[in-house]
């Protein structure tokens, strides 16, 4: 293997991230906020590490979600497969 085959795939692993990060901001600030101009997301959101990103959703996930419990439990289950990660 290469080292520009290397360095393609460690790129490819830290666009994921990065994407995968950014949609559980976007997920974050949906539960948290009802309107589309939010402050929560600059002054909030994006300080917080990935860990604690994923455990934010989960807590307010459970509060928002609590009609909803097989959609809850899908996305606890995908929350835990992201953190494995």
């Amino acid at each position: 293997m290469s080292s520009q085959t290397i360095y393609h795939l460690l790129g490819e692993i830290a666009i994921t991230f990065a994407s995968i990060e950014y949609r559980l901001v976007n997920l974050l600030e949906y539960l948290l906020t009802d309107d589309n101009c939010s402050l929560v997301r600059p002054y909030i959101l994006d300080d917080l590490s990935l860990s604690r990103r994923i455990q934010k959703i989960r807590d307010v996930a459970e509060l928002r979600l609590w009609d909803h419990k097989p959609v809850f439990t899908k996305l606890k289950n995908i929350l835990s497969d992201i953190d494995g990660l």
